[in-house]
């Protein structure tokens, strides 16, 4: 092996482990890609994603949205931040969204540590806003939903966050079960 590939290798996977704290293991968002190839693998790929997604929907059900900064960035943060500010802040609730990740692919692995592309599928299993007491205000008619998403994931400080996503399609209801 290339011993400027090696030191690459050692250097990412030395800064994933960097990004977490004494007495804590590394969560997804801090990951390496391999050791070996420098890029990321499709079981990491949707570790960074299903942990990022869980930190948002985190985010999202807290009163002070607290920690957005540390799971996105770029574009993505602007796009968030907006969206905390004028649908939960300005209406002073919170969101309670479940969802599942029916697939995913990725379609540039961020090697040479360029930036994660995935093509995502989810679905909306429940999304809730919350008033302050914590009774629900309404739910997005959308739940069922499939979304067709591509994500955007790149290293900031040694872990991933995301960067941009772009809607692939529009959000139509699933049909629904009999």
């Amino acid at each position: 092996m290339d011993s400027r590939l090696c030191l690459l290798s050692l250097c990412m996977v030395l800064a994933g482990c960097a990004s977490s704290r004494p007495g804590t293991s590394p969560t997804a968002v801090d990951v390496a890609p391999s050791a070996t190839s420098a890029c990321v693998d499709a079981a990491t790929a949707r570790d960074i994603w299903t942990r990022i997604d869980k930190r948002l929907n985190a985010i999202m059900l807290d009163p002070q949205h607290k920690g957005i900064g540390e799971v996105a960035t770029g574009t993505a943060l602007t796009k968030m931040q907006g969206y905390i500010q004028t649908t939960l802040v300005a209406n002073k609730l919170t969101e309670r969204e479940v969802d599942t990740l029916d697939s995913l692919s990725v379609s540039d692995p961020a090697c040479n540590r360029g930036s994660l592309r995935l093509v995502v599928t989810s679905t909306a299993v429940a999304d809730d806003y919350l008033r302050p007491d914590g009774s629900v205000d309404h739910s997005n008619p959308l739940v069922g939903a499939h979304t067709h998403v591509v994500e955007m994931f790149d290293r900031v400080a040694g872990t991933w966050r995301e960067s941009d996503s772009l809607r692939l399609d529009r959000v139509t209801p699933s049909p629904p079960l009999v």
